[in-house]
């Protein structure tokens, strides 16, 4: 299994993907003559034929999802120049569907593919953390999940007018669902170290998931029952026991802010690299040749740094 579909796996995403026949992941293809260069390329498995095929060429993936039907594959990419974009593929003809311009939504990872033209994605910015619909048809995107600082949302998954996902908002990560309709959010889940990874059977009856146990990970599964889920609103979020503590040694019992803070103001003027990267009093450059890469090396007294 390629390091790529397992690493995400560490930050509670998904790395691999399967809808139908078909499993997607990423692989990291290197420059066979520039070591530093690599790519990040969508694969797709044929589980009944056992055919694996690359569906892109020195793309950089950073996220992917496949649709429940495995007909579409979805990436989202991030180039230097073209910031982010949301590209869709046929699966069948190994082709291009559309692009689609995401910039200015924040980091977006951990994306889901509904069996309607929609695609769901985990958003990062300034502003907090949230969950965005986007019509791959038209465009269009909503935030169904506002921003917040609260809660880290991961894994999201489509299922009718339900939108599952992985929440830690009371301090344990559990499966939620979004109802897309009235946009109530309920707690499908209450474990005792963690729940990852949803996924609804073929017949809608049970949520198969990723139970942390003592022992490391476990399957689990419960019947979908939304008459005993726990309402958003019902839920405590526990309060933070690091603030009090840390602020309690910085500034004492009284919480008294020292009068004696530096007010010193910086002047701030442009950096450029020629001038400002490089200082030539105090610096010696050196051929190093210890490894298998050839490089040259800068050394600044007191401190290393690389050119």
């Amino acid at each position: 299994m390629p390091h790529d579909s397992l690493s995400p796996l560490f930050a509670g995403e998904r790395g691999i993907t399967a809808g139908g026949e078909r499993v997607l992941w990423r692989e990291t293809v290197p420059d066979p003559r520039w070591g530093y260069r690599s790519w990040s390329d969508l694969v797709i498995y044929n589980v009944k034929t056992g055919k694996k095929e690359r569906l892109t060429s020195k793309g950089k993936f950073t996220a992917s999802a496949i649709s429940p039907d495995g007909l579409t594959a979805a990436g989202v990419e991030y180039q230097e120049r073209e910031g982010y974009s949301l590209l869709l593929f046929s699966t069948e003809k190994k082709e291009k569907l559309r692009s689609l311009d995401i910039n200015g939504m924040g980091h977006l990872f951990d994306p889901a593919l509904s069996g309607d033209g929609r695609a769901a994605l985990c958003s990062i910015d300034k502003q907090g953390n949230s969950i965005i619909i986007i019509d791959t048809e038209t465009g269009r995107a909503e935030a169904v999940i506002q921003h917040t600082y609260l809660e880290h949302f991961r894994s999201p998954v489509f299922h009718g007018n339900y939108l599952f996902y992985v929440s830690d908002y009371t301090g344990i990560d559990n499966i939620y669902a979004l109802d897309l309709n009235t946009k109530k959010r309920y707690r499908v889940t209450s474990v005792t170290l963690g729940a990852y990874y949803p996924h609804v059977t073929e017949n809608g009856r049970r949520l198969i998931y990723n139970e942390y146990h003592y022992s490391g990970y476990r399957a689990a599964s419960i019947k979908l029952d939304p008459e005993k889920w726990t309402a958003f609103e019902k839920l405590h979020k526990p309060d933070d026991p690091y603030v009090e503590a840390y602020t309690g040694q910085e500034l004492g019992p009284d919480l008294i802010v020292p009068d004696d803070l530096p007010e010193k103001e910086y002047e701030v003027k442009e950096y450029y690299t020629l001038t400002d990267g490089m200082k030539i009093p105090g610096w010696l450059v050196f051929f190093n040749s210890t490894t298998k890469d050839f490089s040259v090396k800068e050394k600044q007294f007191g401190s290393d740094a690389f050119m």
